[in-house]
Parts: structure tokens; C-alpha cells; sequence
């Protein structure tokens, strides 16, 4: 997820540094639950740091930041300290203290038609804003996208392009609008180093109410519901529904059309649809690589199928996905092997001011409130770093320098240790390693993939927890014959 926001106001209704799909939905699901409650800011950077871990508890500017655009979306309702309706204006937008939030009626609409339409809503949501006057460094961006036909990738290149066209967007508020909000949106689609307008979309979201109704029941989804992969390009998606209505078999009297929702379709095309005995299998390629594709999206509904049977016509929804780049993929699928491992493996938003993960040695996390955790220094905890590829020397010295910001900065975790995971290593690392564990002050363990996966061989040993604790502070690089002496001499 990029890091948005301008450091200063860089504009009328400036927006704010919080930039991520994920925080709004979630900060709206919070002031959903108590919906006729009022807000303070701190009460909900509290409540969501309790479950995510999200902020800085010490500082309220990106959680306010976040309740802001909610408030522009008119997602929420923003009131004085004596309880009234604050009109957004420009005056209001950047001054003032004491503010409550709730959730307004078209924020109860958006939050219970739920998630998987989010991004449809807050698509909806900014052309809305637009035609209120109410932000216009997301006009600048889509007036300059109008007059060259493109809006660059890079930031360097939009900040010179908008002053040229004397239409001044600052770098980071460029950033947050362009990545976080327009091509999660699908209102923006990427082309080698720049962005287009994806007008089929645009036009898709002023027509359609995006309803659907299976009360009979035809086909039922056997495949995930909730599909959150990273993609190279040409790599196939396989969707599969069970067919519940017999009289689908019968092909001269059903048609059925797969529509993807027009911010999918410069992502996918449809590559085959087939009915085998029970099963409907559908099969979408990838025509992008998740590297060149923001991490700022949230799952979101892929469209529907059209099943038309005789003069009856039923429109399923088809599955929810999230696109991951191939190192947040890597970071939920380390996790998992833990997990697999009865072990407690927590991953944290992948941002540079914390780690990719968190390894439970303690027995008890705190999951009522995850923040309280982290930062116990009676839970043992080891901070993971991860990475997708070839781990080198240089990116283990980079990453054990992070430790102490990690310790004393916006999350200030407390931790015994790393414990850095990597797909395989450098040639020769464990020497190197074995040389430079006399420069580090805290414990650094190093396994692999490979090895993570070894560990299952003893995973109903009786004193497993206690022995995979004791290697994962070792601050040695993990072999499977270090892995088989621990457990020998046990």
C-alpha cells in the first residue's frame, strides 16, 4: 500500500495520508457495529488497533485521516462537540477540534451490501465528490488524464506534467489518489508506465445498481469464495460451480455468460467455459503481473454469471478476489506453514515501519487486543522478514538494522529476536552469517523455505513448541541436521 498524503495542505480539501481500501472498510465496519454511537477519533484508532494493529496509538493523524475521507465518500457523519451536523466545506475540512464521528445512512447501505461491493461504492464515491467541488487534486489527476490520454506511474514525471499544465498535484497526494484509490478502483488501469482511463467501467458505475438474486439456487460455488493470489501474467484462474438444477445439463435450453465487471477486464479474459456432468468450470487469464499492480485493492466481486434457462434468467455472483503482489502472497503463505505447525503466526500490513510477520514463542497471544501483545514484553515474540526470492547478504544486514526502529518506532514492538525467512539463500551465507552474528546485538535465527516445511517431520513430538522455540532463537543458520540434532537430544 503506498504511503499517501501530503506532508503539508497541498490543496483545497487536501487528501490525507491514509490511503488503503482495507482501513475504510474496516474503520466503517467499526462505527457499523454501534452505529448510533459517536465517535471520537481516539476511541476508533483504539478500537482498530485492538484488532489490526493498525496506527500509532501516541498519534491520531492517519486514523483522522482516515475518518476524513469516509466523510467526504458521505460514508460517515462528522459533529461538533455538541452533538451537530458539521456541513463539509472547506473551512470545515481543515479546522477545528472535538469532532465526533457515526456512520451515516448511506455508510449503513455501503457496509451491508458488503465487502465484495466496497470498491464498487467508493468508485461511486468519488465521481460524487467530484461533482460536489469537494476534491480537487482527484480532478487535476483526471483532467490531466484527459488531456494527454495518460497520467504517469511515476511520480517524479506526474508532479513535472502537472506543473506544466499549471495543474500543481504534490507528489505524495498524487501518490495516494493514483494507486490507492483510482487503480483499486479499477477507474484506472495500468499500461507499462502509465495509467489510462477505463472508460467501460466509468460508464458501467452511472448504469448499474449491481444486483443480483439466486433464491433458486442453480449453481453452487465449490471453488474458494474469497480468492486473495498474486498473478503472473498468462496465469490461468479456475473457478468451479456445482450445478444444483437439473435442467442446466440439458444445453439447447440453457445459456450461460460469464460477465466480469468492467475493472477486471483489462486484468482478465475469459478463456473457456465448460459443463462436465455436475460441474460448470470457468477458466479467466491473467493479462497482467501482480509486481505492476497496487497492493492497496480489497476483495472485490469479479461480476457474475448470466444463467438463462428457456425465458427464466438468474444472475450468481461469482467470487470475491483480492490481487496480492507475489511478496504479500509469500508473507500469508509463510504464515501459514506456521499455523500448520500449531504455531501462532501473526502477519502485519506490509509497511517499512514493521515487520512482515510476527512468530508467537509465548503460547498466548492476545488476540482482544493485538497492539496490548506486541508490545508485551512477557509475551515472547520473534519479528520475521521475509523474502520471495534469493536471500542475500546485503538484504540481511539491511534487514537486521531494522530492528531497533521496529522496537522503539510507531508500533515499538517487544520482541527476543528475528527469525529471517527466505525462499532460499545466498551461496555461501551461512559463513558470512556465521562471521557477522558478532556485529548483532539481538538473537537472528536464518531458515528456508525448505526447512520450514521440515519441521512438520516432528511436528506430534511431545515437546515440539519448547524445541522449535529453542531453534528459532538459536541466531543459527537452520539446517535439517541442525533440526535433527535439537530434536534428537530432546
Amino acid at each position: 500500500m503506498p504511503k499517501g498524503g501530503a506532508r503539508e495542505a497541498s490543496d483545497k480539501y487536501a487528501v490525507s495520508k491514509a490511503m488503503g481500501l482495507e482501513y475504510f472498510f474496516e474503520t466503517l465496519n467499526l462505527l457499523h457495529q454501534e452505529n448510533e454511537k459517536l465517535f471520537q477519533i481516539t476511541e476508533v484508532l483504539n478500537e482498530l488497533n485492538k484488532k489490526f494493529a493498525y496506527w500509532d496509538d501516541s498519534k491520531t493523524e492517519t486514523c483522522r485521516g482516515t475518518l476524513k475521507e469516509l466523510w467526504r465518500f458521505g460514508f460517515i457523519e462528522k459533529l461538533d462537540n455538541q452533538n451537530r451536523k458539521i456541513q463539509l466545506n472547506e473551512k470545515s475540512w481543515k479546522t477545528g477540534s472535538g469532532f465526533k464521528y457515526k456512520i451515516s445512512e448511506n455508510g449503513k447501505r455501503v457496509i451491508n451490501e458488503g465487502s465484495g461491493k466496497f470498491t464498487i461504492n467508493v468508485a461511486k464515491a468519488l465521481f460524487e465528490t467530484l461533482e460536489k467541488g469537494i476534491f480537487p487534486q482527484l480532478k487535476k489527476i483526471l483532467d490531466i488524464t484527459k488531456v494527454k490520454g495518460y497520467f504517469p506511474v511515476s511520480s517524479t514525471e506526474h508532479v513535472a506534467i502537472s506543473k506544466q499544465l499549471n495543474l500543481y498535484v504534490e507528489e505524495h497526494a498524487g501518490k495516494s489518489i493514483k494507486f490507492g484509490l483510482l487503480e483499486s478502483t479499477g477507474i484506472f488501469f495500468r499500461k507499462d508506465s502509465y495509467f489510462y482511463l477505463n472508460h467501460a467501467w466509468i460508464n458501467e458505475l452511472k448504469i448499474n445498481n449491481f444486483l443480483f438474486d439466486d433464491t433458486q439456487k442453480k449453481l453452487e460455488l465449490i471453488t474458494e469464495k474469497n480468492i486473495k493470489k498474486s498473478f503472473i501474467e498468462g496465469e490461468a484462474l479456475d473457478i468451479s460451480f456445482k450445478i444444483l438444477d437439473t435442467q442446466i445439463n440439458y444445453k439447447n435450453k440453457i445459456e450461460i455468460q460469464i460477465n466480469l465487471f468492467s475493472n477486471f477486464n483489462f486484468l482478465f479474459n475469459i478463456d473457456n467455459i465448460e459443463i462436465k456432468g455436475e460441474i460448470l468450470n470457468l477458466k479467466l487469464k491473467s493479462l497482467f503481473s501482480s509486481r505492476d499492480y497496487t497492493d492497496s485493492s480489497i476483495l472485490t466481486l469479479l461480476g457474475f454469471l448470466e444463467v438463462s434457462i428457456e425465458n427464466d434468467k438468474t444472475l450468481i455472483e461469482l467470487p470475491k478476489l483480492r490481487i496480492l503482489t507475489d511478496d504479500h502472497e509469500w508473507e500469508l503463505k509463510i504464515c501459514e506453514i506456521f499455523k500448520d505447525l500449531n504455531l501462532e503466526c501473526l502477519h502485519l500490513s506490509g509497511k517499512s515501519d514493521r515487520p512482515d510477520a510476527i512468530l508467537d514463542l509465548s503460547n498466548d497471544v492476545n488476540y482482544e487486543n493485538v497492539l496490548e501483545y506486541l508490545r508485551n514484553a512477557d509475551k515472547e515474540k520473534l519479528m520475521i522478514e521475509t523474502t520471495i526470492g534469493e536471500y542475500s547478504f546485503s538484504k540481511l544486514k539491511k534487514d537486521t538494522s531494522k530492528f531497533i526502529n521496529h522496537s522503539t518506532k510507531v508500533l515499538k514492538i517487544s520482541s527476543v529476536g528475528q527469525l529471517i525467512v527466505a525462499n532460499t539463500f545466498e551461496k555461501n551465507i551461512a559463513q558470512k552469517f556465521e562471521v557477522f552474528r558478532n556485529e548483532i546485538n539481538h538473537n537472528v535465527t536464518l531458515i528456508d523455505y525448505e526447512n520450514i516445511n521440515y519441521l512438520k517431520k516432528y511436528r506430534y513430538h511431545n515437546s515440539f513448541k519448547q524445541i522449535i522455540k529453542n531453534l528459532m532463537i538459536s541466531s543459527k543458520y537452520v539446517t535439517k541436521q541442525l533440526i535433527d540434532n535439537y530434536f534428537s537430544i530432546s
